[in-house]
């Protein structure tokens, strides 16, 4: 987006928040830093603030909401919980990891997003599979999962592509490339740098 696109949207805050708006001279900073957003994200960005927020917010609290929105497709803990018993009760132990030399990834076993299946991975499959203690699997889980649902949202404020691929396209990036290399490579991210 353009700075004044970008204006444009953030204007509804001004007449909000009128008496706690920055003066005019702060506008060509909102415009600058947030034009790498999504239209989209940024509208209902300020949407949620003008409901939930007593005050003219500061441009990070802009793209910590906007960055929310733009990654909606992870799931809470609990949803991603409820998933990995989901596809427990489907396939079992024995729906396991494939080793890397028969071609890797998760065999039968697939999730909706590659936080889930990292923090499985941290958790082990098997000890998934014959946890006895749902309430102490599910809080380690959780606290894996929040971890890269973390990242992935701190790289969206940032304006940076995620950091977790699906392991499929992990393995189809040439030998000894990171997926920022070959992003800057296709001109996706600025300078080919991670």
């Amino acid at each position: 987006m353009k700075p004044s696109e970008v204006l444009e949207i953030l204007q509804p805050l001004w007449s909000v928040f009128a008496k706690t708006a920055p003066p005019n001279t702060a506008l060509p900073s909102y415009g600058q830093y947030l034009t790498d957003l999504e239209a989209a994200s940024l509208k209902a960005a300020i949407d949620e603030i003008i409901l939930t927020q007593k005050f003219f917010p500061a441009i990070a609290e802009i793209r910590e909401v906007a960055a929310r929105h733009l990654r909606a497709d992870l799931p809470s803990a609990e949803d991603a919980w409820l998933e990995v018993n989901r596809k427990i009760r489907l396939y079992g132990r024995y729906g396991v990891p494939q080793p890397p030399e028969e071609g890797g990834g998760w065999g039968p076993v697939t999730f909706s997003h590659p936080a889930i299946e990292r923090a499985v991975a941290v958790m082990g499959w098997d000890r998934l599979c014959d946890g006895e203690n749902d309430t102490a699997d599910f809080a380690q889980f959780r606290n894996a999962y929040t971890a890269y649902r973390d990242r992935e949202i701190r790289a969206a404020q940032l304006g940076q592509p995620g950091t977790l691929l699906p392991a499929a396209a992990a393995r189809a990036l040439p030998a000894g490339e990171s997926a920022g290399a070959v992003l800057g490579r296709l001109g996706l991210l600025p300078g080919g740098k991670d």
